[in-house]
């Protein structure tokens, strides 16, 4: 099948890069041991705020630690609040890794004429440091992150902002992600041709709705490519 497209969207976590399970719990058991609380409860409670995180409501890592404090029924000291704040931060940009197929896929998109590339991330304000980080963000024209816009997938507005910072309709997007919360339903509601990448046992705990249907599936980013044809390339990119 070959369709022509203005932009491609794409999700970040479990996507382009996965999180090592082993050391993102280490990294919690660390804070926890800081804090003096039990570590399972830390972590649980950590996970409980995702969302309003997500949403930009507990907008910082710190904001999140005292939330995190209050609910535990401990008092957060500010520089131990500083402390754990940079420990979780540091711990979040040492457990990321890059898939094996997302930069050969992002820098073969980058060279392809007129076609734009947006990231469009269900993140807390921490993930700004990790896209660059993992020198992500010289790829993309735009980010779209959801505690900066306040809307989550599969929610329509993100969608439908990230189709307008590349300056089409959603008809002309394609939607690639790993189908967590229900993403690729929501691409294809707004109209958007959807993508579900199989990753296999990635942070499998920490999923939540996965996508049922979708409009394209594949194991291997690089076969997204397929879906462009012979569509020209520039002849240069914009990052090596």
């Amino acid at each position: 099948m070959r369709v022509s497209f203005d932009a491609v969207l794409l999700d970040l976590f479990d996507m382009l890069c996965h999180l090592d399970e082993e050391m993102y719990r280490e990294g919690k058991r660390g804070s926890a041991a800081l804090r003096r609380v039990d570590a399972e409860a830390y972590l649980e409670t950590w996970l409980s705020l995702q969302d309003p995180c997500q949403r930009g409501i507990l907008f910082s890592t710190e904001n999140r630690l005292e939330e995190c404090c209050r609910r535990l029924g401990t008092r957060a000291e500010p520089a131990t609040l500083r402390e754990v704040s940079r420990r979780e931060d540091e711990t979040l940009l040492r457990c990321a890794r890059l898939h094996p197929d997302a930069l050969p896929v992002l820098r073969a998109l980058r060279r392809m004429s007129g076609l734009g590339l947006v990231l469009v991330s269900n993140a807390s304000s921490a993930a700004r440091s990790l896209v660059r980080h993992l020198v992500l963000n010289r790829f993309f024209d735009h980010l779209v992150f959801s505690f900066e816009l306040g809307s989550l997938k599969p929610e329509p507005a993100i969608y439908r902002e990230a189709a307008r910072r590349a300056r089409t309709s959603p008809r002309r997007c394609l939607f690639v992600g790993d189908g967590n919360s229900r993403e690729l339903e929501g691409a294809m509601e707004v109209g958007m041709t959807a993508v579900r990448i199989e990753r296999h046992g990635v942070m499998e705990p920490y999923r939540k709705n996965p996508s049922r249907s979708w409009n394209h599936s594949v194991d291997d980013l690089r076969q997204i490519l397929e879906l462009f044809g012979s569509r020209q390339e520039t002849g240069a990119t914009s990052a090596p």
